[in-house]
């Protein structure tokens, strides 16, 4: 493989290993090979088999209510039907493989542990795991509801404003609630409106900081005496059920400390205190219970927990820690480098958040590049942008920006990567292994721009570590295989929630914040997850200096807390970038847990989490078949040491539709099976969740039928097939979680600028009636330029009632054209529209447009520099239309002298020296590049030079076109070339925003000419630098130019 190292393995790694081994238990009652599936007293027999593993027994308990309620029914020998019988011995069977299957650390199924690295490979499974318990945050959630209930456990809560709360109109929204802890109800998508009165107005302010229920109230009760103490609570109560209001009760993190406060709220001596602190003795106990001894505990700290709140969940949360002494050799992680090396350079671009880059798209569109734009104005669908497509809580409706820009990179094709992708897999199909081994060879044949510079700041990558032995391992004879839950986008991510289990906490903190050569802040995001229960995946420590809490109740040290509406998003030109706005520094926004964003989290939380995918054209991605993924089977494929995807079976379309019938899905199991050389024992795959099956035993099938009717799912050859066992983890599945920093990591960026001594864009607005006059103008693309050569009468009609105009073309949603006119006073304002209304209806009736109507007209302020700079540059617009419209007239008649590449070239040089007395060729000729495709030849810079003379350009673009009003226009210098701070030798001087001002100009006057044509305004530019770079070497040499 490459010698290029694109990533570092680093610590701690974290190991995850199943609790029991696949050969514990017998996994299928008798007969089930035989293809009939058991009758009642065999499985009644079969359950209680399975029941005598006291460790089994308890796993069962833990993880699952209602199926602990149905082997009790069976204990005890209470009647149930062979349908329910079934259905229970299958939920059990399902239960045993998946322990067995890939590890997923979920109450007693896997244990967690650190490995670290060593010379030599080394492996010791002795001792007895432990268990960590907290209270389940669906239970917790449930029953605070219940405490504040009681006025005296409310008036002793601290609450705070919901800074998710806005004002529209005369309501108060919520845009993101989460589910009721009562009943569990999804919330998705949905908002919450409240009538926005005095008293809710003043709840707001007043609770903008944290205070106690009870003084919020004493003070509401002094502010509105007629209300009544009663009312008032009874007010307060339902912004708090509504979650306007949120109160301490709501954990961040179900520690110690949190339920010392929750303590001294119940009140120590009060009833609830009593219960709660039977359940934490209770849960104490359990905790003590060497796994496999601790169902009696459970079931006491099961009814300990009902007798609080009894909603019929479990009351407790369950980890593992494994007893596992592991170290791992350099080599195992040289293999996981370099594999995450080769598909970082084989993913595509455009594939992932291609949402995210349409946003960055539209920002630029909306506000200009380097502009700065306050957080909660950007997220606002009225003022800003919204948020990105496809976000979900809540659903809005979005900027039309971000669809047309999302299209636009819709149409991004990856060339003929997928050609050559389609020739690897004939190799593998062919290949009687059926394996696609991928040379270096290969992945520089698929590889896709793999510049350090892009590669991510760290990530997480899990694989299954398959060895006979550690000894094997250290000879060599391993295999890696890719875990189905591939990792995670931050380094840290996946092993966060079990730090406190494995005892890696600062080690993790170090990964997720780690010391940088810039002095960005990292900020976790804290959030609550739609899903009270969900709360239980995002339990992890205080990684980080700094959080933002969205939506959520910040507890702790508020020197910790940032204000998300206190921040500003600026396009640097790469990406947005989240800033503090008083010292201009970075703020990265972290997500160290793996929670689904995209369904159960705030809108806010998840386009905070999303933001660095901004300017990312490429993300990495684990193997991907690029469109081949629905063949009836692919083969393994492999790179280096590891198995980068498994051989790999899709069910067959019968299979899929049969599973309500039984015999017949059989006999398309097994035609299946023949057509496309199925194993005998596979693994199942759904998402995250693996399981192994033998094909031929009749229950198991029973299991994959159940699972097929309800889930997606694949089938892959077992580890076993590989060649490789698990016999080096004592014969039980593992998957080993290993952390990658980029290599080198990127460069620094520029020290940072205080955001106020930037320009806060405030999006400028000119409605409809306002002193401009915005029109947009539909029609087909072939009529845009009788359109504009239309606009030189039209405006001839205004010049008294008009101080300037201009126009754009513009291509989506769909073709128009855009036309600007501002009158000095509303008298005349009124009499533009009125004369531009009747111009365009007469035009529409000779069939030169489809429709028109009046728009607000938004400017870009900041793309060129600010209020002051972007009133030059409007009157930069007005000349270059007029200039325009003149030339399209000339060129309509057939008969223009001047070349349009060489008129719009000129028309460029023009521009840039109109600008005032500084050196524009030096800025031209490093600005753009020198011609590599032949579209520029010598004649055209020779005939290109004699129109280009200093001083002199527009003079001889008038003559040359016998248009002698061009030169009228472009003789008095324009302001904007003082307001862009143009002059000497700014030329040789990088300033991105100067950069981008000049690059948009000269793209608009591209635009007003010839509108869309990438390789003509390409040409223009080009052919622009290979003039300024001849006449610079001519001064230079001595020479003057005829």
């Amino acid at each position: 493989m490459t010698s290029v190292n694109y990533f570092q393995a680093t610590e701690p790694i974290l190991l995850r290993i199943s609790s029991l081994a696949p050969d514990g238990l017998r996994s299928s009652p008798p007969r089930s090979g035989d293809g009939e599936l058991p009758d009642s007293e065999q499985l009644i027999s079969y359950i209680q088999e399975m029941m005598k593993d006291d460790f089994f027994r308890e796993a069962v308990a833990v993880s699952s209510v209602s199926l602990a309620s149905a082997l009790a029914k069976v204990e005890r020998r209470a009647v149930m039907s062979r349908k329910n019988l079934l259905s229970t011995a299958v939920s059990l069977t399902r239960y045993f493989l998946r322990i067995t299957g890939r590890p997923t650390p979920f109450g007693l199924h896997a244990g967690v542990a650190e490995v670290r690295t060593g010379d030599r490979a080394r492996a010791v499974f002795t001792g007895t795991a432990r268990k960590a318990v907290r209270l389940d945050a669906g239970w917790l959630a449930g029953a605070a509801d219940s405490w504040l209930a009681l006025p005296a456990v409310r008036r002793a809560v601290d609450v705070v404003a919901n800074d998710l709360c806005t004002v529209r109109g005369d309501r108060l929204v919520l845009p993101y609630v989460t589910a009721s802890p009562v009943d569990g109800t999804p919330a998705t998508g949905r908002e919450l409106s409240l009538r926005h009165t005095t008293l809710t107005a003043w709840i707001r302010d007043r609770a903008r900081t944290t205070l106690r229920y009870g003084d919020l109230l004493a003070d509401a009760v002094k502010v509105f005496p007629t209300a009544g103490e009663e009312r008032l609570d009874g007010v307060l109560l339902s912004l708090v059920r509504s979650e306007v209001l949120l109160t301490s009760l709501s954990p961040r993190l179900i520690d110690e400390k949190f339920l010392a406060r929750t303590m001294s709220v119940l009140g120590p001596s009060s009833d609830e205190a009593a219960g709660l602190r039977d359940v934490l003795s209770a849960l104490v106990d359990y905790r003590s219970a060497p796994p496999g001894d601790g169902a009696g505990a459970w079931t006491a700290l099961e009814d300990a927990g009902r007798a609080v709140h009894p909603d019929g969940r479990s009351v407790a949360q369950v980890d593992l820690r494994s007893p596992a002494e592991v170290e791992l050799p350099r080599a195992v992680l040289a293999e996981a480098e370099a594999y995450a090396g080769a598909l970082w350079r084989i993913a595509p671009e455009g594939k992932s958040h291609r949402r995210m880059r349409a946003y960055y798209e539209a920002f630029v569109e909306k506000y200009g590049e380097g502009a700065a734009v306050r957080l909660p104005d950007l997220i606002d669908p009225h003022r800003g942008l919204g948020y990105p497509s496809g976000y979900l809580n809540p659903r809005v409706s979005n900027d039309p920006r971000l669809y047309v820009h999302e299209r636009a990179l819709e149409g991004e094709r990856p060339g003929d990567r997928l050609e050559r992708i389609a020739a690897l897999i004939q190799r593998g199909v062919v290949n009687p292994d059926r394996e696609l081994v991928l040379s270096d060879e290969d992945i520089a044949r698929i590889t896709i721009d793999s510049r350090p510079s892009a590669l991510p700041h760290s990530l997480d990558l899990c694989f299954q570590l398959l060895a006979d032995s550690a000894e094997g391992i250290d000879a060599g004879d391993f295999r890696l295989l890719a875990s189905p839950m591939v990792g995670a986008g931050l380094a840290g991510a996946t092993a966060a929630r079990f730090a406190y289990v494995s005892r890696t906490e600062e080690a993790v903190a170090r990964l997720v914040d780690p010391a940088g050569a810039d002095d960005a802040i990292t900020a976790q995001v804290v959030f609550r997850p739609q899903i009270p229960r969900l709360l239980n995946v995002v339990q992890v420590p205080e990684l980080t200096r700094y959080d933002i809490p969205v939506g959520a109740f910040p507890a702790g040290n508020g020197n910790r807390h940032i204000d998300w509406r206190t921040l500003v998003v600026e396009s640097d030109g790469e990406r947005l970038r989240l800033l503090l706005p008083d010292s201009g520094r970075e703020v990265r926004p972290v997500v160290p847990h793996m929670l689904s964003m995209s369904s159960v989290a705030p809108n806010l939380a998840r386009f905070l989490g999303e933001l660095r995918f901004t300017g990312e054209r490429k993300v990495w991605q684990p193997w991907d078949w690029a469109g081949y993924g629905l063949s009836p089977w692919q083969p393994r494929v492999r790179i280096g040491k590891v198995v980068a995807s498994p051989l790999t079976w899709r069910p067959s379309p019968e299979m899929r539709h049969l599973t309500n019938q039984r015999d017949d899905w059989s006999r398309a199991v097994d035609h299946w099976r023949r057509e496309v050389r199925v194993d005998d024992e596979v693994t199942v795959v759904s998402g995250d969740k693996a399981y192994g099956i033998d094909l031929r035993d009749s229950f198991h099938r029973e299991v994959l039928r159940r699972d097929l009717a309800r889930e997606d799912l694949v089938l892959t050859e077992t580890p076993r097939a590989l060649g490789f066992g698990h016999g080096w983890s004592a014969g039980r599945s593992n998957e080993i979680c290993i952390p990658l920093v980029a290599h080198p990591p990127r460069p620094p960026r520029a020290p940072h600028v205080p955001v106020a001594a930037k320009t806060i864009c405030v999006p400028e607005r000119h409605p409809v009636g306002s002193l401009w006059t915005s029109i947009h103008i539909h029609a087909v693309l072939e009529a845009h330029d009788a359109l504009v050569r239309g606009l030189g009468d039209l405006t001839a009609q205004v010049t008294d009632t008009v101080d300037r105009w201009f126009y754009l073309r513009y291509f989506s949603p769909e073709p128009h054209v855009r036309l600007r006119l501002r009158s000095p006073d509303a008298a005349s304002a009124a009499v533009v529209r009125q004369i531009v209304l009747e111009h365009l209806h007469r035009a529409r009736e000779t069939g030169l447009l489809r429709e028109f109507s009046a728009q607000a007209y938004e400017p870009e302020t900041t793309r060129y520099g600010g209020p002051r700079a972007l009133d030059a540059a409007e009157e930069v617009f007005c000349r270059d239309s007029r200039t325009a419209v003149a030339q399209l007239t000339l060129l309509g008649s057939g008969r223009s002298p001047v070349p349009l590449h060489l008129m719009l070239c000129a028309g460029h040089a023009m521009l840039l020296e109109s600008l005032g007395d500084w050196d524009w060729r030096g800025w031209a000729a490093r600005q753009f590049p020198k011609c590599t495709d032949g579209s520029v030849t010598r004649g055209d810079v020779e005939a290109a030079a004699r129109l280009i003379q200093p001083g002199r350009t527009a003079a001889n673009l008038a003559a040359a076109c016998g248009i002698p009003g061009i030169e009228t226009l472009w003789r008095e210098p324009s302001g904007l070339g003082r307001e862009l701070g143009l002059s000497g030798d700014a030329g040789h001087r990088a300033d991105r925003r100067r950069d981008t001002a000049l690059v948009s100009l000269l793209h608009m006057q591209h635009n007003r000419l010839i509108g869309n044509d990438l390789a003509s305004e390409s040409r223009a530019i080009v052919l622009l630098g290979h003039v300024a770079r001849q006449q610079l070497g001519r001064a230079l040499n001595g020479k003057t130019q005829s």
